[in-house]
């Protein structure tokens, strides 16, 4: 399923391929395909803090685990703290009718300390993406594509997605990401690449958090595929049985 030569891996599974440069985990999954087909250009689940992550030096070490990938990185200049990043396909089951990608994120410090900021990334060409939120909202809201400063919000329901809902009609595909409650909502961004205008970027942003030493610090973001037809019911029927899963473990 998961294969690595030199620093691309590559994940292929009876309906589903992508390839990830390990060395730039910000660009996350790439030249995505379902049923054969390309899906447009785009990326999911890539991951950055401030400073990069982008030197090959920077991996510790990577392996493959059954539908896994996991890869080990450090902080440039620094031994204090470590990033530990899982992507992991998740089958076609009852709930998950075609299937799902999810990138589990640790965090580990060597001592009392504040990890650097970081954030997940997403970005899909430019299309309708639909928002479903918590505080402000128990609906699915269409979001705005027009660019925001980083960090950030254009609208209220952008401040507060657990749900982001983007379609490729021509496909009969809809890709639905999702966090936990309690965790940091998703939102849409300026996407950080170079001529990028034609896309939309969204993913889940974290300040700096205090870490105490032996304490490993957890998000999961999920990523399901779906029908297009009635995809706005079956997210939420994936979701609840996200929430249902228990904490990820290394």
């Amino acid at each position: 399923m998961w294969t690595v030569a030199d620093q691309q891996a590559q994940l292929q599974t009876s309906q589903f391929s992508a390839v990830l440069d390990i060395a730039l985990p910000t660009q996350g999954l790439q030249e995505l395909s379902f049923a054969g087909e390309r899906l447009p250009s785009g990326a999911l689940l890539g991951m950055s803090w401030a400073t990069g992550l982008n030197p090959l030096s920077e991996i510790r070490d990577h392996y493959t685990s059954e539908n896994s990938l996991v890869v080990r990185y450090a902080d440039p200049g620094k031994d204090s703290h470590q990033m530990q990043l899982r992507w992991q396909f998740v089958h076609p089951q009852q709930d998950l009718p075609r299937g799902a990608v999810e990138l589990v994120i640790s965090l580990e410090a060597s001592l009392l300390m504040q990890l650097p900021k970081w954030r997940t990334i997403s970005r899909v060409s430019m299309r309708p993406v639909y928002g479903f939120g918590g505080e402000v909202s128990q609906t699915w809201q269409a979001l705005s594509t027009s660019s925001t400063p980083e960090g950030e919000k254009s609208s209220p329901e952008e401040a507060d997605c657990r749900m982001i809902l983007c379609r490729f009609p021509g496909q009969d595909l809809s890709y639905v990401e999702m966090i936990h409650p309690r965790d940091p909502a998703l939102s849409i961004f300026t996407d950080p690449k170079p001529g990028s205008e034609e896309t939309i970027c969204w993913g889940m942003q974290m300040a700096g958090d205090y870490l105490e030493k032996g304490v490993i610090l957890r998000r999961r973001v999920r990523g399901v595929f779906l029908p297009a037809e009635q995809d706005e019911i079956l997210a939420q029927e994936a979701y609840q049985q996200f929430l249902d899963l228990a904490p990820p473990l290394n």
